[in-house]
């Protein structure tokens, strides 16, 4: 069972940016990235559990399609939004 760098490797690879998985574990690293991941933790955790099975399992399309349910959502909006700034994109 992949553990949480091996799906962050696989969602880079994917995303076709292999220094994406670095980037992401950075900016989730910092004090506004771990703020924004616990608030959509807090209020998402069962949809957030069935992304990272889904990724665990090795389908990515699943994960993928569960992520961008989450970003959907107003916490979710504004994660993505904390992580584009902290990545500068």
């Amino acid at each position: 069972m992949p553990d949480q760098n091996e799906i962050l490797r696989r969602l880079a690879a994917q995303a076709g940016n292999p220094q994406a998985a670095d980037q992401l574990r950075a900016a989730l690293n910092t004090p506004d990235g771990r703020k924004a991941a616990q608030v959509i933790s807090a209020r998402h955790a069962a949809e957030l559990e069935r992304a990272a099975q889904a990724a665990q399992r090795g389908d990515m399309t699943e994960a993928a399609r569960l992520a961008q349910q989450l970003m959907h959502t107003q916490e979710g909006a504004a994660l993505a939004a904390q992580l584009k700034k902290l990545l500068g994109k």
